[in-house]
């Protein structure tokens, strides 16, 4: 079922690195003195203070976490949205309105095999969070190292990958990645329309996601009508043409006109082009559509389609 899937590195690993560093020098150490100087230099005192800094939002987040129990929890319905919590730093913006990191452009995995849009944007988010291609530390993962790691074997494209790839697999898969190359992730649902288990609502999703499209540890993927693809940007655009180049978002008490907000998906797919600006409300329209209603971003000029059942041919 359509969804959104937000993923994150794990803020925890950040100040595990900072401190193992401070106390590896101090053992490289041998004598009191050097120590001394060590935690009096101004790179040391720099770095406690970020490290301060980092534990202070993370005790924010969860004590902000904590009063939804459920937050991190997994229904057991496949109809849901995902989310990959990571604690990163957030990025400069010359323009509040647009975002668009060439790094999340960068991860792409482009062009995917057949059918495997799942696993093709999990590599891509992945790579983003954790690959020296975005802002981690690993060598960058291919389609195929992913594949590979699922103990599927080539020909790729002859997989049936939509037989068995579902929001659930994509957190299991994340998962498995995370524990195998030796790196600290989350996943979790943030929004679920429609299904059992229905959680959270479109206004706060649309307000994580241009919040964690501006970090450097927060991915997400968009489980669309019968594909996958990589949220990678956004644009707030005023309605008024006299605030084209105004820096700031403007509000309702500045404006009576509607802001309209796109996010900019990274599309694995050969069959389309490497972007897609797709309006806010057109994925809220697919995400709440019912069965046997669907709605393809991807097309809208064909509006709310009604999917009719496929007629079973007769033997003989």
């Amino acid at each position: 079922k359509q969804t959104m899937v937000e993923l994150r590195t794990e803020e925890a690993s950040l100040i595990d690195d900072t401190l193992r560093q401070i106390i590896n020098k101090m053992l490289r150490t041998n004598n009191k003195r050097s120590a001394e100087d060590i935690l009096s230099s101004p790179n040391t005192k720099s770095h406690i203070q970020n490290l301060l800094q980092d534990m202070n939002e993370l005790r924010r987040e969860k004590e902000s976490d904590s009063s939804d129990d459920d937050e991190y929890s997994v229904s057991s319905d496949d109809e849901e949205e995902l989310e990959v919590d990571v604690i990163g730093k957030k990025i400069e913006l010359i323009n509040e309105k647009k975002c668009l990191d060439m790094r999340r452009w960068d991860c792409v995995s482009r062009a995917q095999y057949k059918r495997s849009c799942g696993i093709s944007s999990l590599t891509s988010v992945f790579n983003f969070l954790f690959s020296e291609r975005g802002y981690g530390r690993l060598p960058i993962q291919t389609q195929e190292d992913m594949i590979g790691l699922l103990g599927k074997k080539p020909p790729f494209d002859e997989i049936m990958f939509g037989s068995f790839t579902g929001n659930r697999t994509l957190i299991r898969w994340f998962k498995k990645f995370c524990k195998h190359f030796g790196v600290r992730g989350k996943a979790r649902v943030i929004w679920k329309e429609v299904g059992t288990g229905k959680k959270g609502n479109a206004k706060d999703c649309q307000k994580k996601m241009l919040d964690g499209l501006k970090s450097t540890n927060k991915a997400y993927i968009y489980h669309s009508f019968n594909h996958y693809m990589c949220p990678i940007g956004y644009e707030v655009t005023n309605q008024d043409p006299t605030r084209a180049y105004e820096q700031k978002i403007a509000t309702a008490e500045q404006t009576a006109r509607a802001n309209d907000i796109y996010i900019i998906m990274g599309d694995t797919s050969k069959s389309y082009g490497p972007l897609q600006s797709v309006k806010w409300t057109d994925i809220v329209l697919d995400l709440s559509q019912r069965s046997p209603y669907t709605y393809n971003v991807r097309k809208p000029w064909l509006g709310v389609t009604k999917k009719e059942p496929e007629k079973v041919k007769r033997k003989g």
